[in-house]
């Protein structure tokens, strides 16, 4: 598992390299909640998406291309930017971590 660093703050694009891949991010502040873009080497996967807590950002196992991105946070929360890097974490889980992950949710 690899930490993705995010701002605390409403809006904000980014793109990093994990798994041998491009992904370009785009997390937004949207009606008090967070959603988010996500391209997987300059396609576009999904839009608009809200973000909920350990949830993997590609919903489906036939987008994945070597990992998923997890945001994690306390139970006790819901995702928001000004906790972003203290209590809430944007992960990059591997294939066989995302396998896990599925396995161990039940998803």
């Amino acid at each position: 598992m690899e930490l993705i660093n995010i701002d605390a703050i409403p809006s904000q694009q980014f793109t990093v390299p994990l798994g041998g891949n491009n992904y370009d991010i785009k997390i937004y502040s949207i009606d008090g909640h967070m959603s988010y873009d996500l391209s997987l080497n300059s396609v576009s996967v999904v839009r608009g998406f809200k973000m909920v807590n350990d949830i993997l950002l590609l919903p489906y196992t036939y987008q994945e291309i070597n990992g998923n991105i997890l945001l994690s946070l306390p139970e006790d929360e819901i995702p928001d930017y000004s906790n972003f890097g203290t209590s809430q974490y944007l992960y990059y889980l591997t294939q066989d971590e995302t396998d896990e992950y599925r396995l161990a949710a039940d998803l």
